[in-house]
């Protein structure tokens, strides 16, 4: 994927997750939602799914569980997300729904 059709999918997911975000906010909660990146850190988290193979689906276990290389970054994202409580998991949802859709 090149520069323009990232650029092209970025402004494409963020003008649907806005539309998700605005109608969802405004229906269900009567609060504030954070503004940053949210929305482009699970459209990207989308991509990272689809696109990203797990090279080593056994690379490292916990408790019998096994995990892939993907999980640290699933992790580290996790832990930004989850950061704000539901200010920032829901539009980061949206952003993961309208990266989906614009990938397919």
């Amino acid at each position: 994927m090149g520069s323009r059709k990232f650029g092209a999918f970025i402004i494409y997911s963020s003008v649907l997750s806005t539309i998700f975000e605005l109608v969802f906010f405004n229906i269900f909660f009567d609060t504030e939602r954070y503004s940053g990146p949210y929305p482009q850190l699970g459209a990207v988290l989308a991509m990272y799914h689809k696109f990203a193979p797990r090279l080593h689906p056994k690379f490292f276990g916990v408790l019998g569980y096994d995990f892939s290389e993907k999980s640290l970054t699933y992790g580290l994202c996790a832990q930004v997300i989850l950061s704000g409580g539901l200010s920032t998991a829901i539009p980061t949802i949206f952003g993961f729904i309208s990266g989906m859709l614009s990938v397919s």
